[in-house]
């Protein structure tokens, strides 16, 4: 008859009754001895039963149950004699349920193994019991960080879509590829696109002529360093727009899109239009003034020599003379502040 296979090792402490090791090999059990509780800490191989005489209560002491679980967490049952005549403190472990139990008689009944199968089959459905309710718990765990993580996702893509919503500039992000995965409500608007214009799409096809020109040169730029970004200024019709172009960077600094932000700026370049104008006029008049001061000297004096040339008579010719050609210098010095101001 072929012995039966390994089922379990049975650690047996104290116990010198004969038969009990034969019968143990006989059902497939292997059988380890130690002398006492102390030497449990010297046993290197794993048990799956402690099995313990119960004359190690009978001195009135508790077994140091510690000392019992020290290398393994197998179940330990006590060998009674005699059920009606146990040790207080034997009985009050047995009462607690920290121990189980066999009686004596059933080695003699051949029952002993079967006992010893319930015992080792029940901590094995426990060892069963406890790891499936670990794996829900963990399993409840799991759900609930993801739950979490999805709710922060959520509120991180509101707090997302909120921000580009409310911000008044146009918001737009472009990947390396050049695709545009990324516009929000007021980029649309100055850009005259639809919601379905964009999404995916090449650069190439959303913008067109010096908005175009703008992202594909920057693009070309954009692992340059120091190169962190550019604002430029274009007409988009009858709209001024500023563009401002800046590389995205991630967690580790690497370049991995390029963001831009639109702003209609028509209104600030008309003020400063008309701010440049009137800077322009307030400077003509300026000028104005001091030409009229310069040309009304010389006036003065062509008038005065004028007046006196002709109250003078015919004979004092000489005098006569000297007045126009003063007249004459001082005509040909408005002529030239007159080819200044030209």
């Amino acid at each position: 008859m072929p012995r039966p296979k390994h089922i379990a090792t049975i650690l047996i402490v104290t116990i010198r009754r004969p038969g009990l090791r034969e019968e143990l090999r006989a059902h497939g059990y292997v059988p380890i001895e130690v002398a006492d509780i102390a030497s449990i800490a010297r046993v290197d191989k794993p048990y799956s039963l402690t099995l313990i005489d119960e004359s190690l209560f009978n001195n009135g002491n508790p077994v140091d149950l510690e000392r019992l679980y020290l290398n393994n967490t197998a179940p330990v049952a006590i060998l009674i004699a005699d059920p009606m005549h146990i040790a207080p403190a034997l009985a009050k472990l047995l009462a607690d349920g920290t121990l189980d139990w066999i009686h004596s008689a059933d080695i003699d009944a051949g029952l002993l193994c079967g006992r010893i199968d319930r015992m080792i089959i029940g901590a094995r459905i426990n060892e069963t019991s406890q790891v499936i309710q670990e794996d829900l718990r963990e399993k409840e765990r799991l759900i609930k960080e993801i739950n979490l993580r999805d709710h922060l996702l959520d509120h991180e893509r509101d707090l997302n879509a909120n921000i580009t919503g409310s911000i008044t500039s146009g918001l737009i992000i472009i990947d390396l590829k050049g695709n545009v995965i990324m516009l929000n409500e007021n980029a649309r608007t100055l850009l005259n696109l639809s919601a379905g214009d964009y999404l995916g799409s090449p650069f190439t096809k959303v913008f067109h002529g010096k908005m175009r020109s703008a992202v594909e040169d920057f693009l070309k730029r954009v692992y340059n360093r120091p190169l962190h970004h550019e604002i430029k200024k274009i007409n988009i019709d009858r709209t001024v727009v500023e563009i401002a172009l800046y590389q995205m960077r991630d967690y580790h600094q690497n370049v991995n899109g390029v963001l831009l932000l639109v702003n209609d700026i028509t209104e600030q370049e008309n003020t400063t239009k008309q701010l440049y104008r009137a800077e322009k006029l307030a400077t003509m008049g300026t000028m104005l003034s001091g030409i009229a001061h310069e040309l009304r000297n010389p006036l003065a004096i062509i008038s005065a020599r004028a007046q006196m040339a002709l109250a003078k008579d015919a004979w004092e010719r000489e005098w006569i003379v000297k007045s126009f050609q003063s007249i004459e210098a001082q005509t040909y010095r408005c002529a030239t502040i007159i080819n200044n101001l030209l």
